[in-house]
């Protein structure tokens, strides 16, 4: 694969050519044997990109398959399963999986607000404050994937999110509770309609 691709973006390609080409042969367009043999090449350009993903992310995490450039990059990801936190803040009890997630969190420590809101006066430690509070100035509001509701904060819709996501567990427990007796009712009223076996 000399097309200068990521390997990724290569193999994604070619996945797609190959599908459109099989959708030719379905459709009976005249085409099928030359379709045929583009579908083999490119079957075998696919397995050559799935090996040159593979030279390109050596690194793969042995919990969820991702791959990786950099042996550091896995250390970090493996964090993600284990929830280790080796970079420990002298400051306070606070743990991080990243140095640079530590160095971020040590601003808050200082009194130090180098993010200046544009509109106002308002300072920020950090960037992410800041950005919200621009959001404000803005009129960016954040709606509910479930209703007609909408929040000025992201975390305020999240909360809200996640009890829409809670009642429809529950209801759906609630279904399965209730289908299952409906059931259970059913067939203790087709046992009980069963003609007895007499012994002899």
């Amino acid at each position: 694969m000399s097309s200068g691709l990521g390997p990724a973006v290569a193999l994604a390609r070619l996945t797609l050519l190959k599908k459109l080409l099989c959708d030719k042969v379905v459709e009976g367009t005249g085409v099928a044997e030359d379709a045929q043999a583009q579908i083999a090449s490119l079957e075998a350009m696919e397995n050559e990109a799935k090996t040159s993903s593979k030279s390109w992310y050596p690194y793969e995490c042995q919990e969820c398959g991702k791959r990786s450039k950099a042996s550091g990059t896995r250390v970090c990801h493996v964090r993600i399963h284990t929830n280790e936190r080796p970079y420990a803040c002298t400051l306070c009890s606070s743990k991080f999986k990243t140095g640079s997630a530590l160095e971020v969190h040590k601003i808050v420590h200082s009194d130090e607000r180098p993010y200046k809101c544009p509109h106002c006066s308002k300072t920020f430690k950090q960037r992410h404050h800041q950005r919200q509070h621009i959001g404000q100035h803005l009129g960016i509001r954040f709606p509910c994937r479930y209703c007609h509701k909408t929040f000025k904060w992201r975390s305020g819709r999240r909360g809200h999110e996640k009890r829409h996501e809670d009642t429809q567990k529950e209801e759906a427990t609630a279904t399965i509770k209730e289908t299952s007796a409906v059931r259970i009712k059913e067939e203790n009223s087709a046992v009980a309609q069963m003609p007895a076996i007499k012994k002899e």
